[in-house]
């Protein structure tokens, strides 16, 4: 009698297709040396030979994380690996459980993954409450309700091609982690029960985070994950959004929540960092933001009405223009003495101070404090002075030392001009005495 959940099927001689071979062979370029097929196990025996099981079988063992550790089918579905006959290998007595339903998967992972005794053997670091963070997301809450259509751990980690995160192929490695939550957040059909819209990775995609990850590689930029949570997976909530945001932009945070704007807008209650820049779609912060026109951001809640707020915001706007001029007018002068060939190196270091200015200062308009931006950017205008003082030095040097070449090179000339002269009259008196 075949058993519960592993229907009979079809063998075939294990080497008798390519598919399973070409597998073997062009993991074996791209993965550990020391991943091997188990020998005298009868589960990698007999799957290996099933058509439609050889991919999955064959990479478990070469790159699954489970498979590396040396686990094996039964460890996950029960069994006895050792017995040759499929119906005893598979049956109660051999405590074979097969394959969980959608329903019973966390569960069925998480008879391993909450046993820090067990986990400690392979891992001590591995964490052991992802089951227990899952039942506190939106996925696993659904999931109790009998919801099988939400997220499992299979959805996310995959099955049987499970892994590590620092593996570029991982299904959650950083850069992949888009396309993973993609696989379910972009399917119209699936999200339309929830009333969830699906433009959410296309519009991180564009974003200025997206950019970072994705085209930048800059594994530092935030996923999906890192604003929603991994296995605890859930929206921020109005009140912690600038908590979530303060995670990566801590000084940000710091000014925001020492701000007037912070308290309007929890009386308003807007969700802090979101209502200027965005969630999925976050551009890359600019001055421009600072503005009153009609397609600017602040026009969405003010106008310009000549009220504290407006005068506020055209402050700030004048003052970092007047930064960021300053700061180009300096450049291009210290550029230019520097085309003329002098040496600038310790003007540059100046000039990076002007940088480091501008860029404190357009962090600080998160404290919202006109006055306070000013006098910041006072500072950095000081120093994109000295930076064009000592340029205009470094050019004044450059035409004293060209006029000073230029002098000595005319004195020179008119001196060789004289000495070839007398030479000349000196070659003549001598051709006439002799």
């Amino acid at each position: 009698m075949t058993a519960p959940n592993c229907p009979r099927r079809t063998r075939r001689p294990i080497l008798s297709g390519w598919l399973p071979l070409t597998v073997l062979l062009s993991s074996a370029l791209v993965l550990p040396a020391s991943a091997e097929l188990p020998a005298g196990d009868a589960c990698a025996e007999c799957h290996l030979e099933l058509d439609d099981e050889a991919v999955d079988v064959s990479l478990f063992f070469i790159a699954d994380a489970h498979g590396r550790a040396g686990l094996s089918c039964a460890d996950c579905h029960g069994g006895d690996r050792t017995m040759e006959d499929e119906d005893e290998a598979m049956s109660e007595d051999a405590g074979f459980v097969g394959a969980p339903g959608r329903l019973e998967i966390p569960d069925f992972c998480g008879r391993c993954h909450s046993d820090p005794d067990y986990m400690r053997g392979f891992d001590p670091n591995l964490p052991v409450d992802q089951l227990t963070l899952y039942r506190t997301s939106l996925h696993g809450q659904k999931n109790l309700e009998g919801d099988a259509n939400v997220a499992t751990c299979v959805d996310c980690h995959r099955a049987h091609d499970i892994r590590p995160p620092s593996e570029p192929r991982s299904s959650v490695h950083p850069q992949q982690i888009p396309t993973t939550c993609g696989r379910c957040h972009t399917d119209a059909d699936l999200m339309k029960e929830y009333g969830i819209p699906t433009d959410q990775v296309a519009e991180y995609e564009k974003s200025v985070h997206g950019q970072s990850l994705l085209s930048g590689r800059d594994l530092s930029a935030p996923a999906c994950n890192d604003c929603h949570g991994d296995h605890g997976a859930l929206p921020p909530q109005v009140g912690s959004i600038f908590a979530v945001c303060g995670h990566c932009h801590v000084h940000n945070r710091e000014l925001y929540s020492a701000s007037a704007k912070r308290v309007a807008f929890e009386d308003l209650g807007e969700p802090g960092c979101v209502t200027c820049h965005g969630n999925h779609g976050i551009e890359h912060p600019t001055e421009e933001m600072l503005s009153l026109d009609d397609s600017a951001l602040c026009s969405d809640c003010h106008s310009d009405d000549g009220s504290h707020a407006s005068d506020a915001i055209l402050g700030m706007r004048a003052s970092l223009d007047t930064l960021r001029n300053a700061l180009t007018e300096a450049e291009a002068l210290l550029d230019r003495a520097e085309q003329k060939g002098m040496y600038v190196t310790n003007i540059r270091f100046e000039l990076q101070d002007t940088r480091q200015a501008l860029f404190r200062a357009r962090t600080e308009v998160h404290r919202f404090d006109a006055d306070t931006l000013a006098a910041m950017c006072a500072v950095g205008l000081a120093t994109a002075d000295t930076v064009k003082a000592d340029s205009h030095a470094a050019l004044e040097e450059f035409r004293f030392r060209r006029n000073g070449l230029a002098a000595a090179s005319l004195i020179i000339s008119i001196f060789a001009l004289s000495l070839w002269r007398w030479i000349r009259r000196i070659e003549r008196k001598q051709a006439a005495a002799g």
